[in-house]
């Protein structure tokens, strides 16, 4: 059975102000300051036998178990709240010739993990969605769909976005045989982020590098991908 989540922060000599801000309060009768870091052969010793661990070596042990407990809270916090659920986002043509009839992202998620000791954010995506060129002239070698407004800072350059490991698959609807040589590449042009969906020659070249005729074939697709990237930040 999976554990419930706890209403409280096991909060200890520091405020329950959100950020953690230690509450240092110097005793009046020993003149000790209710909290003080043991020296580091302390850490790596510990308690001794029959020692009676002071007070403040133990306020500082609570504090940072609560801090880092707290921390840990906000981070796992801030990555659900940036997961999205985008239904109906807009697919935009991006090289064809054709026209796309209708599309659509029905589910677009996103989490983020940010790793403090280095300059990049690592951003997993699942995306299912559809795609329905026009019956003539539906000749579409790849297209793409934007990602939500405000994901990516204005500062993320062209092709910014590296893609260490991605899976996509296609399928027109009523089969069972996928399209052969989808790819799906993160790209943030101008500061927007973009996924771009087509063949394998884009994964090595680009947009703009798909055969043409991916989605040469009139009707509706689906298409679903899992995608893992990560953005430099610094």
């Amino acid at each position: 059975m999976p554990y419930s989540k706890p209403a409280k922060l096991p909060r200890y000599t520091f405020l329950d102000d959100g950020n953690g801000t230690p509450n240092d309060v110097v005793n009046p009768t020993s003149g000790q300051n209710n909290v003080v870091e043991p020296s580091e052969s302390k850490k790596d010793l510990g308690w001794d036998f029959k020692e009676f661990p002071p007070r403040n070596f133990m306020n500082w042990l609570h504090r940072l178990t609560g801090q880092w407990l707290g921390y840990l809270n906000q981070e796992r916090d801030a990555m659900q709240n940036f997961a999205y659920a985008a239904n109906s986002t807009p697919i935009t043509l991006s090289v064809g010739p054709g026209t796309i009839d209708s599309g659509s992202v029905g589910i677009l998620r996103i989490k983020r993990i940010i790793d403090e000791s280095n300059p990049f954010q690592m951003f997993l995506m699942i995306a299912n969605g559809t795609i329905s060129p026009t019956s003539t002239g539906g000749d579409i070698s790849e297209f793409y769909f934007n990602l939500p407004t405000g994901f990516m800072p204005s500062s993320v350059g062209t092709n910014s976005l590296r893609a260490p490991a991605s899976y996509a698959v296609c399928h027109k609807q009523g089969t069972s045989t996928p399209v052969p040589g989808v790819v799906a590449q993160a790209y943030a042009p101008s500061g927007a982020g973009r996924i771009y969906v087509g063949d394998s020659r884009m994964s090595t070249n680009g947009p703009g590098f798909s055969n043409q005729g991916l989605f040469a074939d009139p009707g509706s697709y689906t298409f679903h991908i899992n995608m893992l990237y990560y953005q430099y930040v610094s």
